[in-house]
């Protein structure tokens, strides 16, 4: 059985992802004075801020108390690439599924 994902301008999203993530960790080298740390920091930062986070806010945005505070975390989050590459494929793919869902 094969899985089809539909995952149109999915590059487009991972080219932007590549040229935007090279200069924001150039950035984030800065703050540390081993190499050990900082990569264990970038590790645990993405798996914080770019999956946790997309799917967090995705939740929220389906609850209707916390659209408004979902909505105002997206853009702040944004600012990181990492962020903006999964929230764009959860985007994408979710309206896939809705489609699929709406007949």
């Amino acid at each position: 059985m094969a899985v089809d994902i539909d995952l149109p301008y999915g590059w487009l999203l991972f080219i932007l992802f590549l040229l935007a993530n090279s200069p924001f960790i150039y950035v984030l080298s800065f703050l540390f004075n081993k190499d050990s740390s900082g990569g264990t920091f970038v590790a645990i930062f993405f798996l914080a801020v770019g999956w946790l986070g997309a799917i967090v806010v995705g939740i929220l945005q389906v609850i209707p108390d916390t659209i408004d505070f979902a909505h105002n975390a997206r853009f702040v989050l944004m600012i990181f690439p990492i962020y903006s590459l999964n929230y764009g494929i959860i985007n994408i793919t979710g309206r896939g599924l809705l489609s699929i869902i709406n007949g």
